[in-house]
């Protein structure tokens, strides 16, 4: 699924997971009705982009971990009943990532803009004066 201003919603049984990968190309929205079984990679997902889990019930107690290294990572979002671990693909910290609510009873995940595992090729350092 690529995702470049738009919505998508996949949902999922609660038996059989899905695989599906999706890239975010800026500005885009992510619904999960089952982050639980959300088996994907996702991809360019930074500050333009939100994932709405829609399974994951918003509270003061609801929990978001990250761990990972400089190519990719799993978050953890869980509401002490339900846990979503979601792949992504490029540098994070856990600081990156706000969690709030959907308005819908889910959660809605954002992050502030992180560099995809595929543009650190990109990036050259300044040279000396």
């Amino acid at each position: 699924v690529v995702i470049s201003g738009g919505t998508a919603e996949i949902a999922s049984d609660n038996e059989g997971g899905n695989a599906a990968g999706v890239v975010f190309l800026g500005n885009g929205s992510l619904k999960l009705d089952a982050s639980v079984n959300f088996s994907g990679v996702i991809q360019g997902f930074d500050s333009t982009d939100q994932i709405d889990l829609a399974d994951i019930a918003f509270s003061p107690s609801t929990t978001l971990g990250f761990a990972g290294n400089t190519t990719s990572g799993t978050l953890t979002v869980s509401d002490g009943t339900h846990t979503a671990q979601l792949v992504l693909l490029g540098q994070y910290a856990a600081s990156n990532f706000n969690l709030g609510s959907d308005g819908m009873g889910g959660s809605v995940l954002t992050a502030a803009t992180a560099v995809a595992a595929d543009e650190h090729s990109l990036l050259t350092q300044p040279k000396p004066a």
